[in-house]
């Protein structure tokens, strides 16, 4: 199986898998909105880092 075929094998799959329910969509969008906010550093950090990195 090629690349190609493998990819477009997953598509289907993917494609023909039944949706989530409402209340599941909601909580993966929760669950997305959280992850952001966790990874994002503030910017006063981003700022106090800068001048750090720039006299290393």
């Amino acid at each position: 199986m090629t690349r190609e075929e493998r990819e477009a094998h997953i598509r289907d799959v993917v494609d023909s898998a039944p949706l989530p329910s409402p209340e599941d969509i909601d909580r993966l969008r929760a669950l997305l909105q959280l992850g952001a906010r966790a990874t994002a550093a503030p910017a006063t950090e981003r700022k106090r880092k800068a001048p750090a990195a720039a006299a290393a």
